[in-house]
């Protein structure tokens, strides 16, 4: 055990000629001490050896998250569909800022909404009205299409992102786990009997969640027959023709999709769900009714993209981060009405 006595914030404070209070900002990283003035304390407290009590460091954040909410602790929950309330007709999207409004709440936050293509909107005019009104906390909601690029003052903000759907930059960012949700899914109907198992969906829809879906799906058929392996319907435009196209070629047992419309298609060649075809919806989410599937827990994402915001308010992080944190959230399979058991003959 080394006998070199602790250094305390006061003796760091004497030797950089400042008051102890701009010490403990610019160790926290504190917009409000001149960057300067913060790199010479950090340098200063490295040499020194200082090591801060990691107790005292967590009641400082459970102190700050249990202030009253104030105008300065607005986080802004920022959306970019072509419409201003177009995301909202995305149950997936509500149920993430349901969360996120909640979580927030208990932190000691309050959530407002900020719509970027407001027109004459720009991505500068929105940082400077969010800087104006002292926000610097930013919750960057999914956006229609994936591959989307922003250009905010990011230096200005913490920020984390919903999903995979923003391209540049790169945040923090939260979403469902969904290569464990397919297997999830996978394993349950494979329990269940089924063994030609399709999957089904628009091309965009594997894109949003960076190619997860098909990853899963691609890596679980892997440990199946060949006779039982059948190639995944991945069309940039998911019609009715196409996928009845697909499915009278290759015949599956089950489909597995993202899109809730399937079974009406279905419906109309005849086949009925789950008697003679088996449906696995894997964002219930979306679904209307009993539908077997995943629930992802878009609640808890949204929970968790304010903590992970908060973190990063409570520690005067800014900006775009140099190792970008993904944080995933397990789904949940629920059962439904649309997978059954499969009797099969022993061979």
């Amino acid at each position: 055990m080394s006998d070199r006595p602790s250094i305390s914030m006061q003796t760091i404070a004497d030797r950089a000629g400042v008051s102890r209070m701009t010490v403990s900002r610019a160790l926290r990283n504190d917009t409000r001490v001149a960057v300067p003035t913060r790199e010479k304390i950090r340098r200063l407290a490295d040499e020194l050896g200082y090591k801060p009590n990691p107790l005292v460091s967590a009641l400082m954040v459970r102190l700050r998250s249990s202030r009253t909410p104030s105008r300065s602790e607005t986080l802004a929950f920022l959306t970019t569909h072509p419409e201003r309330e177009g995301w909202r007709r995305v149950p997936t999207f509500r149920k993430f800022h349901a969360g996120a409004v909640q979580r927030a709440a208990e932190l000691g936050f309050r959530v407002q909404e900020f719509w970027l293509r407001e027109p004459g909107m720009t991505d500068g005019r929105m940082s400077r009205i969010l800087h104006h009104r002292n926000i610097h906390g930013l919750l960057i909601a999914p956006t229609p299409e994936p591959g989307a690029c922003l250009d905010l003052d990011w230096n200005r903000f913490a920020s984390v992102s919903f999903g995979y759907t923003m391209r540049d930059p790169i945040l923090h960012r939260v979403t469902n786990h969904q290569i464990h949700s397919i297997r999830t899914a996978l394993q349950k109907v494979r329990e269940r009997g089924y063994r030609r198992i399709g999957l089904a969906m628009q091309r965009s829809q594997n894109e949003r969640v960076d190619h997860n879906w098909m990853a899963g799906f691609l890596t679980f058929q892997q440990f199946l027959s060949p006779q039982d392996r059948i190639p995944p319907l991945l069309p940039d435009t998911m019609t009715r023709d196409v996928f009845s196209d697909w499915f009278e070629r290759h015949t599956p047992d089950i489909v597995m999709a993202g899109k809730h419309e399937i079974i009406d298609w279905l419906n109309d060649l005849g086949m009925s769900v789950p008697e003679d075809v088996g449906f696995v919806n894997l964002d219930k989410e979306r679904t209307e009714g009993g539908a077997s599937g995943i629930d992802q827990n878009c609640e808890t994402i949204g929970a968790a993209a304010v903590e992970l915001l908060a973190e990063q308010l409570y520690h005067n992080e800014r900006g775009v981060p140099a190792i970008p944190k993904v944080l995933q959230i397990e789904g949940r399979w629920v059962p439904g009405t649309t997978v059954r058991v499969v009797h099969r003959e022993p061979v």
